[in-house]
Parts: C-alpha cells; sequence; structure tokens
C-alpha cells in the first residue's frame, strides 16, 4: 500500500515494521520505570495518548520519513500494552488464578495481531489504507475513556493510606513484634500451638489487617505522587531488566514469549506469498481470512493453559503437603510442546508441497494458535510467581527477546522463503522453540 505512494523498493518496507517492532520492546525500558515510580494508571492513560496521536500522524503522513517517525512512536505507546497489565495482574490476582488471567490477557495482546490483518486487509482493498489508522484512532480513544473509567490505581502505598492513629499503631507495634520473635529464638522447646497462638495475637494487632483498601482518592488520581529515591534507586529501576538476564527462570521465560511469538510471526511473514500462488490464488481478504484458524486455536489456548497450569499446580501442592512451589506449572508445558511440534510441521510441509489449504489452515495455524497463546501464557506466569516483585521487570526482558528475534525476522524469512521454499524457515522457526523450552529450570523438582 505504502510502497505505491511513496515509491519505495521492497526492502525499504520493512523498516516501516522493523522500526515499531525495536521500539515496542525497547521503550519498555523507561516505561517500567515510570510504572513503578508514578503508578500503572498514569503511566497507561500517557502512552494511550501517545498512540492516539501516533495514528493521526500515520494517516495524515505525506512522506516515507514522516510515516518511519510515526511508527516509531506507535512503537512506543503500545509497549504500555506489552508490560504494565502483567503487573496489574500480579498485583489483584491470588497466586491461585494468576495463569488464568495471564492467558486472559495474552489472548487479547495477540487478537490484535490476529486480527489486524483481516481488517486492514479488506481496509486497503475497499476504502483506503489510511483509514486503517484512523479506525485504530477511533479504537485508541475508546479504549482510553475505558481505562480512564475503568482502570484504577494499583500501586499505593498501604501505610499512607492509614490516618495517622493507625500509622503510629503500625510504627509501634514493630518492637513487640521484634521482642516476641526474640522470645521465640531463646526458647525453641516451646510447642507448636503456642507458637500459632503467637502468631495470631499478633496478627489481631495489626492495624493494616481490615483496613487495606484503597481510598477512592487513591484509586482514580490522574498522577501519583512519586515516593522519594536517590539516584541509585532510579538507576536500578533500568539496570535490574538486564540484571534478570542473568537468571535462568527469567531468561527461561523470555525464551517462552519469543518463541510462541516467532511461530505467529513466521506464518504471518509467509501466508501471503504461500496463499497467493496456485493452486490457492487467494486474494489479500482471503490471505487475511487464515488468521481466523489462528484466533481459533488461541481460544483453545485460552481455555486450557491458564486454567491448566493453575489446577496442575493446585494438584501437586496437595500432594507437597501444602507447599506450592513455582516450578509445579512446568509439566504443562509437555502437551504443548507436542502440538507446536505437529502444528509448526504441518504448516511447512503443507505449503512447501501444495497440501490442501483446509489441512494447513485448519491443522498446521489451528495448533499453531493454540501454541501462541499457552507457552508465554505458562511461562511468564511461572516467571511471575518466582519474582513477584519485579514483574515488570520480567516483562521488559522478554519484550526485548521478542521483539529483538521478530526484528531480524522481518528481514530474512521472506528472502529465505523466496530463494529455498517454506520447509526449512519455518521448520527452522518451530525448532528454535522447542529447543528453547526443552531444558525447563526446576522440572526434576515436580517429578
Amino acid at each position: 500500500m505504502s510502497l505505491n505512494m511513496f515509491e519505495l523498493i521492497k526492502s525499504n518496507s520493512s523498516m516501516q515494521t522493523g522500526a515499531c517492532i525495536l521500539a515496542l520492546g525497547y521503550a519498555n525500558f523507561i516505561i517500567i520505570p515510570c510504572v513503578n515510580i508514578f503508578g500503572r494508571r498514569s503511566t497507561a492513560l500517557v502512552c494511550m495518548l501517545i498512540c492516539i496521536g501516533a495514528n493521526i500522524w500515520q494517516a495524515v503522513s505525506t512522506s516515507y520519513h514522516s510515516l518511519l517517525g510515526a511508527r516509531v512512536l506507535i512503537g512506543i505507546g503500545a509497549a504500555s500494552s506489552e508490560s504494565i497489565m502483567p503487573v496489574v495482574i500480579s498485583d489483584m490476582t491470588f497466586l491461585h488464578e494468576r495463569g488464568t488471567w495471564m492467558g486472559a490477557y495474552f489472548w487479547a495482546y495477540f487478537f490484535g495481531g490476529w486480527v489486524g490483518p483481516i481488517v486492514s486487509g479488506s481496509i486497503a482493498a475497499h476504502v483506503s489504507w489510511r483509514w486503517f489508522f484512523w479506525l485504530s484512532t477511533i479504537l485508541n480513544v475508546v479504549s482510553f475513556v475505558g481505562m480512564f473509567f475503568a482502570l484504577p490505581e494499583t500501586k499505593y502505598s498501604k501505610i499512607s493510606g492509614l490516618p495517622a492513629d493507625a500509622r503510629n499503631e503500625t510504627i509501634g507495634s514493630v518492637t513487640p513484634t521484634s521482642t516476641t520473635q526474640e522470645k521465640t529464638n531463646s526458647e525453641p522447646k516451646q510447642a507448636s500451638e503456642n507458637d500459632m497462638e503467637r502468631q495470631l495475637d499478633t496478627a489481631d494487632l495489626n492495624p493494616l489487617l481490615g483496613r487495606g483498601y484503597p481510598s477512592p482518592r487513591q484509586r482514580w488520581q490522574l498522577w501519583s505522587k512519586p515516593e522519594s529515591m536517590t539516584l541509585k534507586q532510579l538507576c536500578r529501576y533500568v539496570i535490574t531488566p538486564l540484571h534478570l538476564a542473568l537468571f535462568p527462570i527469567t531468561l527461561f521465560a523470555s525464551l517462552g514469549v519469543m518463541s510462541g511469538s516467532a511461530c505467529l510471526l513466521v506464518l504471518n511473514l509467509t501466508e501471503s506469498e504461500g496463499f497467493s500462488r496456485a493452486p490457492y490464488n487467494f486474494s489479500t481478504a482471503s490471505v487475511g481470512f487464515t488468521n481466523f484458524a489462528l484466533m481459533g486455536g488461541g481460544v483453545v489456548g485460552l481455555a486450557a493453559a491458564g486454567p491448566l497450569s493453575d489446577w496442575v499446580s493446585m494438584v501437586l501442592t496437595k500432594r507437597n503437603n501444602g507447599v506450592r512451589e513455582p516450578e509445579m506449572r512446568l509439566l504443562t508445558f509437555i502437551p504443548f510442546v507436542a502440538i507446536a511440534v505437529v502444528g509448526m510441521t504441518v504448516a511447512a510441509v503443507g505449503l512447501e508441497r501444495l497440501w490442501p489449504w483446509e489441512v494447513i489452515v485448519i491443522v498446521g495455524f489451528g495448533l499453531t494458535g493454540v501454541i501462541v497463546m499457552a507457552i508465554p501464557t505458562i511461562a511468564t506466569t511461572y516467571a511471575i510467581d518466582s519474582y513477584k516483585n519485579v514483574a515488570g521487570e520480567i516483562m521488559v526482558l522478554a519484550t526485548v527477546a521478542k521483539n529483538t528475534f521478530g526484528y531480524g525476522m522481518t528481514y530474512f524469512i521472506v528472502p529465505w522463503v523466496t530463494e529455498h521454499g517454506f520447509l526449512y524457515p519455518i521448520i527452522t522457526v518451530g525448532m528454535i522453540a522447542v529447543l528453547s523450552l526443552k531444558h525447563q529450570p526446576g522440572l526434576g523438582m515436580i517429578a
């Protein structure tokens, strides 16, 4: 579409997508510190305003470089969708239901990737490519209104929200608690029943219990007053995602998100060339309709991955005498890894050998839609269960890995398919996804 208008060679068109993908990932190095300092609500609203302005800019752009700048800006604004909501989910949900809600988030996130090609192809063919950005602007405005009235702040100080007398009680209650602990340490032979009674007495004296609900001002304020911090603490918010890359669990979660997204992207990059040729001869709109299979598989993944991992974790917790371990979720990877192998193999071999499109779309694309939902859901929930306090930083690392690899794919997948066919590119990406999940940290703990 834009290539005809700006008379660009085909290779330059990849920069439009690549610039947006890179901005989507690396902008979170700034967004997550803002989330931790200024709050979830205010940061999300500002990012949505950026999206509105960027979509208007894209719709009225008159040159290649103008459109490229707008693509970078939309990536910066939309980056919040890849990091803020997992933080909100970790703030608001209990451990036993976190997998279900993370699955719902990933389904809503990937829903845009599935519907986008369907809608954009039809709009470009029947109206104008500019109207796709005008439609995005309208949807962003609706989203902003919905977030303004329905997205409360989930980061707030529990102490500052209490009356002065309660705060004094809380501060004063530290000394008795410490004394009780010292007494307990000095009397190791005391019965466990007395220890439990002492804990219950301490809980009864805690003024925070029953008074932890945030005030309306805390929930709906547009701007959260930043807490006082040193420059060292501020730098820590930026450096933490890089530090987390050294942790096996967070690195594994990042590879899981990257793998699911890579499987989706390789099919999106190859479907047009695969189905527009003989014997399929699909129109632009018909090629976009193949994404309905990915959506259908995503619904199955939503219904299975999150609730299944929560259920398996609860069963294993009961077997473990009530002690819950984050690694208990990893057992649910096994069926989805098998589905990944089957789905990607059918898509690759089917496109290469011109199988009936029904088999490629329903089986190959459908099963791939399942793993696109399931693998990132389980991987990120596992990492957040392990390190809940850095949920946002975990998503920064995951989105950087996902978008950096995706940026590279926009340059080498299509030329690879043109030169060597569909089999090797799709199978290679599928094998990367499977091998990245082969060595799951801590899986032996639940054997």
